[in-house]
């Protein structure tokens, strides 16, 4: 995009395609605190005995499986938040 023509509407849209970004990644981490809490119910259970060792594995499993998404996930929303600032400066320099 030449940043000569850079508008208002062009930041607008770049904002809010951050904002989803960053809806995805506040979603993600809710996801990842009921998972967390999950996991931590399972610990207790096994300990007091009222469930067997699998359903410790299964939660342990899905949660190191979820957490392997959430570098791509921050990734994601950092990019989008750089570009965002990027095209910001490149407004401002030409307006």
């Amino acid at each position: 995009m030449d940043s000569q023509n850079i508008t208002q509407w062009d930041v607008l849209m770049k904002l809010e395609e951050s904002q989803e970004s960053i809806t995805h990644l506040n979603k993600f981490c809710l996801d990842m605190t009921c998972l967390y809490d999950s996991l931590k119910h399972s610990v207790n259970d096994y300990a007091d005995g009222k469930a067997e060792g699998k359903d410790l594995y299964v939660h342990t499993d899905k949660f190191t499986k979820e957490t392997a998404d959430y570098t791509s996930i921050v990734d994601d929303a950092i990019k989008d938040l750089e570009d965002c600032r990027t095209l910001i400066n490149k407004f401002l320099e030409n307006n």
